[in-house]
Formats: structure tokens, C-alpha cells, sequence
């Protein structure tokens, strides 16, 4: 093989090295694309936390009411115990905050049903999305892989082919 042989050959190489450069560049631009697909995802699931930070917040804030409750019963209690000439009196509190402990734990069970219900309706948006956007990047994937290996074949063959043309020349000379 001559200089000048040599050196179109490692041009040739040279170019269809570049191109496959260029496609795997494209498939690099393709995955960022799919990095930003689960940087949204992420901020979704962000949404999510703040929400369930506030349930918690109401929780606790129900809590705080649950102990006053509490609290109030054990010194009703105390003086029962205390006083016995005022039972009838105490009986009397007892029932009605009993009544308004009644009352506020239904108003909890609405209210807890209430957020048990948003909670499982954005939990089922989310994992519809996710899904949705698995399906798209997976196909993505997939055609970007079924045509980079068909374009690699493609360009292997042509360099094959030019490579068996080189040689032939150099042989036959």
C-alpha cells in the first residue's frame, strides 16, 4: 500500500468515524431530552411532599385539640373525685364535652377523609404520568436505538466495502 493510499484510506475512516460521532451526539441530545422528562417528574413528587406536609400540619394542629380535650376530662375527673357533692354538676360538663368530642371526631373523619381522598387521586395522576412518560421514553429509546444500529450497519458496510475496494487496487498493482 502506497503513501498516498494510506493516506485516503485513513481519511475515508476519518470521515465515517466523524459520522458516527454525529449520531451518537444525537442520542446524547435525546437522553437530555429524557434527563429533563424526570427532572419534571421529580418536581411533581416536590408538589406532593408539600402536600402532605400541610396534612401533617393539620394533624398535628388536631392533636393539640385532642389533648386540650384530655386535659380538660382529667381535671374533670380530679374534681369529681374532690368533690363529691358536685357530681351532678360535673356529669353535666362531662356530657357536654363529650358531646363536643363526638362532634369534632366526625368532623376529623370528614376532614381526614377529605385529604385521604386528594392524596389518592394526585398519587394516581402522578403514577398515570409516570407511566405515560416511561411508555414515550421507552419507545423513544427504542427507535433511537433501531435507527443508530441501522445507520452503523449501513456505514460498516460502506466502510467495508471501500476498505475491500482499497486493498483490491493495492493487490492488483
Amino acid at each position: 500500500m502506497t503513501n498516498h493510499e494510506y493516506r485516503e484510506l485513513t481519511e475515508f475512516l476519518g470521515r465515517k468515524f466523524d459520522a458516527i460521532d454525529q449520531k451518537f451526539e444525537g442520542i446524547d441530545r435525546k437522553f437530555e431530552g429524557i434527563d429533563r422528562k424526570f427532572e419534571g417528574i421529580d418536581r411533581r413528587f416536590e408538589g406532593i411532599d408539600q402536600k402532605f406536609e400541610g396534612v401533617d400540619g393539620k394533624f398535628e394542629g388536631i392533636d393539640g385539640k385532642f389533648e386540650g380535650i384530655d386535659t380538660r376530662l382529667s381535671r374533670v375527673e380530679m374534681l369529681g373525685e374532690r368533690n363529691q357533692h358536685h357530681i351532678e354538676l360535673l356529669a353535666e360538663g362531662l356530657g357536654s364535652l363529650r358531646q363536643e368530642m363526638d362532634q369534632r371526631f366526625d368532623r376529623v373523619d370528614l376532614e381526614f377523609a377529605a385529604v385521604r381522598g386528594d392524596v389518592a387521586v394526585g398519587l394516581a395522576a402522578v403514577r398515570s404520568e409516570m407511566a405515560e412518560g416511561f411508555v414515550a421514553v421507552r419507545s423513544e429509546m427504542a427507535e433511537g436505538f433501531v435507527a443508530v444500529r441501522g445507520e452503523m450497519a449501513e456505514g460498516f458496510a460502506a466502510v467495508r466495502s471501500d476498505v475491500r475496494g482499497l486493498v483490491e487496487r493495492v493487490e492488483g498493482r
